[in-house]
Parts: structure tokens; sequence; C-alpha cells
């Protein structure tokens, strides 16, 4: 075993998985629920999805693009968070697989 699988399997590499776990899926659903409130605000109906889905979708889709590649770039290229893989086909230096979420 190489010494990275073994981090990965001690008690200290579970946490720090387990920590990146939650903070990503508490990011993803702070994305949802922000690109639902800036859809919600710009058709001024919070029930859009049945009243006016054509407008609520065109924004959702834009905001959470955007928000996406905001926050991927500041991760990778400001905070060093974390990095793609040389086999990462990217975007204007963000993953597509991200994007693509």
């Amino acid at each position: 075993m190489s010494g990275k699988t073994l981090l990965c399997h001690s008690a200290a590499g579970l946490r720090r998985r387990c920590g990146a776990s939650v903070h990503c899926t508490a990011g993803d659903g702070q994305i949802a629920l922000g690109t639902y409130v800036a859809a919600s605000t710009s058709v001024r109906f919070v029930d859009w999805p049945w009243a006016s889905p054509g407008r609520g979708l065109a924004v959702l889709g834009a905001s959470g693009l955007a928000w996406t590649a905001f926050s991927e770039r500041r991760h990778i290229y400001d905070l060093g968070s974390w990095a793609y893989a040389g086999s990462m086909p990217t975007l204007a230096g963000i993953g597509l697989a991200q994007l693509a979420q």
C-alpha cells in the first residue's frame, strides 16, 4: 500500500473526507437555494415552476452556472482548495464536469 492509501484509510483521512463531503453538500444546497431565490425574485413568483417555468428556468440556469464558475475559479486558483487532474476537460479553466453539474 502506498502512503497515500494509508492516509486515506486513517482516522485523520476519514475526518478530512467526511468534512469535505459535508462542506461540498452544504455548498450545493446553498447554490440550489440561491438560484431558486434569484429565479423567484426575477419572475416575482415563488411558485414560478408552475406560473412561469420558462423565465424561471432561464434565470435558474444562468445564475447556477455563474455561481459554479465563480466558486470553482476561486477555490482552484485563489484559495488552492483543490486542483483538476490533467485529464479533466476544461472550458476557460473551469472543469466541464462541474459546469454540467
